[in-house]
């Protein structure tokens, strides 16, 4: 276990190295175009229609690789299993970025990514065993791959010019509620049994993209000056 804390602490220096040494620095903008274009971004309510939705979508999304580990123990599989499965989400992340390419409708990519993760969910729960795990991970990398960083092209669209580092620190803190409310969540769900909580969890899902849909219609982004 000392080991893989101090693989975690080495890939973060060596991140750090890169980020440092080879990024190029970002000019700040005029000062004059940040002060007459910047906005309170709590007062936007269109930010907080996309918050609404995306704080859903975080603390379900979070659950999945904080409970994995304890599915696993409750089937008998080693908790250490949790890391082989998020190493196979992560290489079908990576081989299904055709998706990206072909998928240049964003309603069409919405909804099949929010159908993908809820399916993968759904399986988990119909089948919480170590295949079921496996067939679901498959299938929600390949939603998460749809879904990648879409929402924070809408807060970078609906930002005024001057405004966006804010709009995207606000946004930041529903990942921050999504932590701070999983674990709890966690503890509540898992007592029906680990069947149960995955089909709540893909039903949650199924609540969160119908939600993103009809926040995409009411709000309009407006072209930055």
């Amino acid at each position: 276990m000392q080991w893989l804390f101090a693989a975690d602490a080495a890939s973060s220096i060596a991140c750090l190295v890169l980020v440092a040494g080879w990024l190029p620095r970002t000019p700040p903008p005029p000062v004059q175009q940040e002060l007459g274009t910047s906005r309170s971004a709590w007062k936007d309510g269109r930010l907080w229609l996309l918050m609404t939705t995306g704080t859903l979508f975080a603390t379900v999304y979070m659950l999945i690789p904080m409970a994995m580990p304890l599915a696993l123990a409750a089937t008998g599989r080693p908790a250490s299993d949790a890391g082989l499965l998020s190493a196979l989400g992560t290489l079908i992340t990576i081989a299904a970025q055709p998706l990206m390419r072909r998928s240049e409708n964003i309603t069409s990519r919405i909804v099949a990514g929010y159908l993908l993760l809820a399916a993968g969910l759904a399986v988990a729960g119909l089948h919480p065993a170590m295949t079921g795990y496996v067939g679901a991970t498959i299938i929600i990398a390949a939603g998460d791959t749809l879904l990648v960083g879409y929402t924070y092209t809408l807060v970078a669209a609906i930002a005024p010019a001057g405004s966006r580092a804010r709009y995207f620190a606000v946004y930041g803190l529903t990942w921050g509620v999504a932590l701070t409310v999983g674990p709890p969540a966690i503890g509540t769900l898992v007592r029906h049994g680990f069947a149960e909580f995955w089909l709540v969890c893909a039903a949650a899902m199924c609540a969160t993209g119908l939600g993103q849909l009809l926040v995409n219609r009411m709000i309009r982004p407006r072209p930055c000056a």
